[in-house]
């Protein structure tokens, strides 16, 4: 038996071995058919595989019960783990994924997230965290419209149920006429498209369609969102950095460009669209220290001679004079 609970420090011993058969009785040991929703799921998996201490993969298959451990990966820093993350098939063909963050060796925050099966593709689809005290404090559910290309995260309370407030990760994209300003590229984490801030703005082909791509999903909607520390953590920055450019340059059309995180060899492809769309200016927040991709992007900036590129040099104190990009 794995206790899920810190210590119990009670001077009687026969007390504390009652107490403690009566906490593990309070755990389900399975999940009956009937009960496995995704919300079910995941307070069955926090209640089941929070410990102060890791419990290695086969030992959390065999807590878990009709799951079958997929993948086990370690994240150290400075020689020490700072988190692990485990992936679990279930019967369903749904995915469980248990990530633990202890910095310092310290378990200060437990999350369990659903994924289920959509198009052969596993997509996410409900998130529960839990403190260092293995209280599930929030939760996070993805919603998508089958009917349109529109998606939105729900923020939920504790119980996973109720909602308290609900944000855009993709939209369809606003009717509107091109404005026939000058066309600036934008290649970051994408464009909340949809904000009347930037409606007017926004560069088109002639059926009013995006000129933009999403290199990153692959996909027509390059909405923003950098999703690099989890599909339900999404960061804004392209959003950032365009109303910049709509209040100092309100005549611009803007074609915005999700960049290609996953595999960043798609920044030229992005590149060379941008330029086939008319682009005379090419803004690029972007920071890397990684050579091959500053390369990568030297390499199709050089046969794109009509494009200005303003390129960001990163956040980390890189001198571009003294070290070129």
């Amino acid at each position: 038996m794995i206790l899920r609970r810190s210590s119990i420090q009670l001077q009687h011993g026969g007390l504390a071995y009652l107490l403690m058969l009566l906490v593990a009785a309070t755990v389900p040991t399975t999940l009956l058919a009937e009960q496995r929703t995704p919300s079910a799921w995941l307070k069955f998996a926090v209640d089941r595989l929070w410990s102060e201490q890791p419990i290695p993969g086969l030992l959390a298959q065999e807590e878990l019960q009709d799951a079958w451990l997929l993948s086990e990966n370690e994240t150290k820093r400075n020689g020490q783990v700072v988190r692990i993350e485990q992936r679990f098939a279930l019967s369903t063909g749904n995915e469980l994924r248990v990530v633990r963050f202890q910095p310092g060796a310290l378990l200060r925050r437990f999350t369990a997230e659903l994924h289920e099966v959509e198009d052969d593709k596993q997509k996410p689809l409900l998130q529960a965290m839990a403190d260092g005290a293995c209280r599930i404090r929030s939760g996070r559910r993805i919603i998508r419209d089958r009917n349109s290309p529109a998606i939105k995260l729900k923020q939920l309370d504790g119980d996973l149920r109720t909602i308290r407030c609900s944000e855009t990760l993709q939209a369809p994209w606003p009717t509107g006429r091109d404005p026939g300003g000058p066309r600036v590229a934008l290649i970051d984490s994408g464009l909340a498209y949809d904000l009347p801030i930037y409606r007017n703005n926004l560069a088109r082909g002639p059926n009013g369609k995006p000129l933009g791509y999403d290199f990153w999903d692959m996909d027509a909607w390059p909405y923003d969102g950098d999703t690099s520390r989890g599909a339900f953590l999404p960061i804004r920055h392209g959003s950032a950095v365009a109303s910049v450019l709509v209040r100092e340059a309100p005549l611009a059309a803007l074609i915005p460009f999700r960049y290609p995180l996953p595999d960043m060899s798609r920044l030229a492809d992005a590149i060379q669209l941008a330029a086939k769309a008319g682009a005379r200016i090419l803004a690029m927040p972007l920071g890397s220290r990684k050579p091959e991709q500053r390369t990568a992007i030297a390499k199709s900036l050089k046969v794109q001679p009509s494009i200005l590129a303003i390129v960001s040099a990163g956040n980390d104190g890189h001198d571009i004079d003294q070290e070129r990009l």
